[in-house]
């Protein structure tokens, strides 16, 4: 009986992959709120310097939200953005 060296088993986690979008909305920026909600704290604004800079998005729990992860040359923060703020190109 030939036994394999390898064996691969499928993956109980998932693996939740960033998607890349472009902030569309009118006034040129997006708040970044604390939580789901519009009511919420705004933390952050992502401010793209033209309308075709992208951002990685995250899906979240609520599917009107993306979730934000932003480090970028000395400022951070985390947070949500609604899903009409944003158009994913990828």
């Amino acid at each position: 009986m030939l036994v394999p060296s390898h064996i691969f088993l499928p993956s109980t986690k998932k693996i939740i992959l960033p998607k890349i979008g472009k902030i569309i909305d009118p006034d040129g920026y997006v708040n970044v709120r604390s939580q789901m909600n519009v009511k919420s704290s705004i933390v952050g604004k992502l401010e793209p310097m033209t309308t075709e800079e992208c951002f990685y998005f995250y899906r979240s729990p609520d599917i009107n939200w993306f979730k934000v992860d932003f480090d970028y040359d000395g400022v951070s923060f985390k947070g949500y953005i609604h899903a009409s703020r944003v158009k994913i190109v990828h």
